[in-house]
């Protein structure tokens, strides 16, 4: 029974939608929970947590009723364990004395108004953090309209810029209440708002404003993109052609280019579908616009190397990175994951976040022809990404710029650039190759004879 309400991954991404913790801290604590391999010691990814504390245990118990458990205290052993709701009885078995008691509670907690945060209601708690903000007015110039997404550490808003009587539409990204008087989590905003600064590219979103007001609320306003993310449309319509994929991959490259060029040398580290914008400028269709700078790093600015911290979305990471150390060539195995995904409509691995690291760490992507999908992907196309998907960084392009000519410059990669025909169809036309001079000498032979029995038909019908 424990096992089956052991929900380690859909736990910790519900404590990062609330955000409660972010997905670093998850994994973090995901990797103590592993250390235990003894049944009888083993622990949950909620315990390790609440006894890290990452979260409170009224957080846990709230979390947990968001998911349909209760967690029950024994009072004869002080040890607790996790039941379904559905199994609650007014008297429980402990699984760890192996003895009966009353359970007090049964029908006295709701779950629409389970406390999750110290002396709040899971309603007030959203309404708090999220909710409260639509209608209002922030710096005296944006008005929320309306709630787009939230995130492990902050929430995006679509406002109205009420600025030189023209109403123009942002989007504000606003931090979490109960991240606001966290150092990390402030300079993490402050880096992305920084970064985002320091890049001016087309591909890449623009900042018009960053601020904490008399309430104490940290904003940024950014460009307001008119469009859908790649994740999305990936889902809606499949995989992609390789035209269209090549045309979205490469304003991607030339933003990401000009981040590692620029003097600071940004670094990413979490490219995915869903930080890729497609829009429709004028008559120009899939416009690219990379976000979220926030994990990304100015190698110059903070004068560290990049190691000793785990981000990124798991996807999408680079075998280095779950050791914490990137540079510009994560960016192009996180690239590399996308191409995939793009031409095959699914992503070179799956599974929870302890399954994906060893995958990427150790395993080798299925090659196209083994997914069992009817594929148009030109060969090279695969040689490159599968280049960009290497293990080892060296054996990876070394720059975006040399993955784009790589693409631009397919005969220079590979000289066969036949398309990935299945077996079955290279069988046929082996077949074919080998019976056309059979058929070839049989017509010939055949409409040979046939003149010779023309011509000694003719003669005997003289005679």
């Amino acid at each position: 029974m424990e096992s089956r309400l052991d929900l380690g991954t859909e736990f910790g991404n519900l404590a990062v939608s609330e955000g409660f913790v972010t997905s670093e801290q998850v994994y973090i604590c995901q990797r103590i929970a592993d250390t235990f391999e003894d049944e009888d010691s083993r622990k949950s990814l909620d315990v390790v947590m609440t006894e890290h504390g990452y979260i409170t245990p009224e957080q846990r118990d709230g979390l947990l009723k968001i998911l349909g458990i209760t967690f029950v205290s024994c009072p004869h052993c002080d040890k607790g364990f996790k039941e379904l709701d559905t199994d609650i009885q007014e008297v429980m078995y402990c699984r760890h004395c192996e003895k009966s008691f009353e359970y007090q509670n049964i029908g006295q907690t709701d779950m629409s108004q389970t406390s999750i945060t110290s002396g709040k209601t899971l309603a007030s708690f959203h309404q708090q953090t999220c909710d409260a903000y639509i209608g209002k007015l922030l710096g005296e110039k944006y008005e929320i309209v309306e709630k787009i997404a939230v995130g492990g550490w902050s929430t995006i808003y679509k406002a109205k810029r009420k600025l030189l009587n023209i109403d123009d539409v942002v989007a504000m990204k606003i931090l979490h209440i109960n991240l606001r008087e966290n150092p990390h989590d402030i300079k993490r905003f402050y880096n992305e708002a920084a970064t985002i600064c320091e890049l001016h590219h087309p591909n890449a979103i623009y900042l018009y404003d960053f601020a904490r007001d008399a309430n104490g609320t940290i904003y940024m306003a950014m460009e307001f993109i008119h469009g859908k993310n790649l994740k999305e449309i990936i889902r809606e319509n499949g995989p992609f052609t390789a035209t269209r994929m090549l045309h979205i991959i490469f304003q991607v490259c030339d933003v990401i280019s000009a981040a590692h060029k620029h003097p600071k040398k940004i670094i990413h580290r979490d490219i995915t579908p869903q930080n890729i914008m497609l829009s429709r400028v004028g008559e120009l269709e899939d416009f690219v616009k990379v976000l979220d700078f926030g994990i990304a790093k100015l190698w110059l600015h903070d004068n560290v190397s990049l190691t000793g911290s785990i981000v990124g979305t798991p996807l999408y990471m680079a075998p280095e990175q779950w050791t914490g150390e990137c540079d510009e060539r994560t960016d192009i195995y996180s690239l590399g994951t996308i191409m995939y995904e793009m031409l095959t409509g699914e992503t070179p691995f799956q599974g929870d976040q302890i399954v994906l690291m060893n995958k990427h760490i150790n395993e080798k992507p299925k090659p196209f022809r083994k997914l069992g999908k009817k594929l148009e992907i030109p060969k090279y196309l695969e040689h490159i990404i599968f280049k960009c998907l290497e293990k080892d960084k060296d054996k990876r392009p070394q720059s975006v710029d040399e993955l784009k000519t790589l693409l631009q410059n397919e005969k220079d990669v590979i000289k066969s650039t036949f398309p990935n025909y299945s077996s079955r169809t290279v069988l046929v036309m082996i077949l074919i190759f080998l019976l056309l001079p059979w058929s070839l000498y049989t017509f010939l032979w055949s409409g040979r004879n046939k003149k010779k029995y023309d011509a000694s038909h003719k003669q005997s019908f003289s005679s």
